[in-house]
């Protein structure tokens, strides 16, 4: 005989916690803290699930030995985090720098891996802040190495960005953020005269595409819904409270048009739960820095990749990258994302202060 089980009974049976306690909390709190002090040579920390529970980590070792030795702890059976101090050096001057690194060793089970990914993003929170966030999954060893962490600083710092010359664009004052900003944004398109309609009356955008195509290069054709670009011009307006916006493909399928999924008056959190693993998002970010006591507006441009995103659409997206980065452009800041931890509000400060040189002034 055969048991039925319905779907939502399985998922619901099988649904895994994503939080996760800490085990003798003094003593991994104290490795950290041994990390972030000036007065101690401590350079590295290190923890893992307790007994492979994928919601209890613990402490595992701290150490002054750099990064060679942080990778001699590491162990291929499993999923371990760590934190490294590191220096580098910007116009003369010495600057400490963090790197939060998620190690999946290579002959951890698929199935485990699966446990321990969904509680990374509640492990993050216990080492930060940091600003820069490496994972090595099923990676040798001896790919820990200094040079590729500072490779990583070093292109967080924003030096590989486009930042906006004074001459380009529009001025534009400092707009804050209001109390009336919605707490987990909003969906659908724009009306032409940039108002925000009525969500009930929101669906998907089916046959309805009314845009522009763009021929990209390798023979794709990239369809762009005109409510994009009108979303985007609210985000860069004086007059409109919307400070993101996030931009799809129809049905998840890169073939169809890229239309508004998300927009909101918040800053990243907000946009963060619109940023799903299965999916391809593209997200404008408006934020306000201060540079030598001046505050002044800077577009943050997001890639999306989730890590579950099918590899057909992975391979794709590379022929359409520079079109769909023109219809967000200019902006200040770029970053490529596929997990949740590449967009912290700590990594989107230091990229756009890194870009203007104010660091963390970014409000």
């Amino acid at each position: 005989a055969f048991l039925w089980v319905p779907i939502f009974s399985l998922k619901n049976h099988f649904k895994m916690s994503t939080s996760v306690t800490v085990k003798d909390y003094d003593t991994f709190e104290q490795g950290i803290a041994d990390v972030r002090s000036d007065n101690s040579a401590s350079n590295w920390f290190l923890s893992g699930h307790a007994d492979g529970n994928p919601n209890v980590i613990e402490f595992i070792g701290v150490g002054s030995g750099g990064v060679e030795e942080f990778a001699s702890e590491l162990v291929s059976t499993r999923v371990m985090y760590g934190l490294v101090r590191l220096t580098e050096v910007i116009d003369m001057s010495m600057t400490t720098k963090y790197v939060f690194v998620t190690w999946f060793g290579a002959d951890v089970g698929f199935a485990k891996r699966g446990k321990y990914g969904v509680v990374s993003g509640s492990i993050a929170q216990y080492f930060d802040p940091y600003q820069v966030s490496v994972t090595f999954d099923a990676d040798p060893v001896d790919s820990v190495t200094e040079e590729y962490l500072m490779t990583k600083i070093q292109e967080t710092s924003g030096t590989k960005s486009k930042v906006l010359d004074a001459s380009e664009g529009k001025t534009r004052p400092e707009r804050g953020f209001t109390s009336t900003s919605t707490s987990s944004g909003q969906s659908g398109p724009m009306s032409p005269t940039g108002a925000v309609p009525n969500l009930g009356k929101i669906g998907k955008q089916g046959s309805s595409f009314g845009g522009f195509t763009s021929q990209a290069k390798g023979g794709a054709t990239v369809k762009i819904d005109e409510s994009v670009k009108e979303y985007i011009a609210a985000v860069r307006s004086d007059t409109d409270e919307i400070s993101w916006v996030c931009a799809k493909f129809e049905s998840n399928n890169i073939k169809k048009p890229l239309i508004v999924s998300g927009y909101g008056e918040g800053d990243i959190l907000e946009v963060t739960p619109h940023l799903l693993p299965e999916e391809v998002a593209l997200v404008l970010l408006r934020l306000t820095d201060v540079v030598d006591d001046i505050p002044t507006v800077k577009f943050v441009y997001i890639m999306w990749v989730g890590e579950n995103v099918k590899p057909l659409t992975k391979g794709k997206l590379p022929t359409c990258k520079g079109d769909l980065e023109n219809v967000f452009y200019p902006y200040h800041a770029f970053i490529h994302a596929t997990n949740h931890h590449d967009v912290r509000q700590q990594n989107i400060q230091d990229k756009v202060g890194g870009a203007s040189g104010s660091k963390s002034n970014i409000k």
